[in-house]
């Protein structure tokens, strides 16, 4: 667990699935998850599937639905979320979210969704 641990100090932002927390630390409640991963770092973006995205910041937990999609393969979905945000980022799309108002302001310039799909580039 060090390693793990480590990477998220030197981290700005830790993006993890719940399922990736109840493995590495028996945890099921994102409110737990978050008190434990902001020992290393202060924001984090939770995912659970097909269910609500959590943000966590010290200023608190903002939560963001998901759009339904036909799911072909979870297969790399992490990865593709991750490279969603990064590409939004770069595009100045969406500020790095070391805060909920950052995050709030780009929730609020596009139309009150925050979600990444394969059609959300085109």
């Amino acid at each position: 667990m060090p390693n793990i641990e480590e990477n998220m100090r030197l981290a700005d932002v830790v993006r993890g699935s719940m399922e990736d927390f109840g493995y590495l630390y028996g945890l099921q409640d994102g409110d737990a998850i978050y008190e434990r991963v902001s020992h290393y770092c202060q924001t984090l973006i939770l995912t659970d599937g097909a269910r609500t995205i959590r943000v966590y910041t010290p200023e608190g937990c903002e939560t963001y639905p998901v759009q339904a999609i036909e799911t072909v393969s979870t297969v790399g979905a992490g990865d593709n979320f991750n490279a969603g945000y990064i590409y939004a980022m770069l595009q100045g799309m969406v500020e790095p979210l070391y805060s909920l108002s950052s995050l709030n302001e780009y929730h609020r310039y596009h139309t009150g969704k925050l979600y990444f799909s394969r059609n959300s580039f085109k």
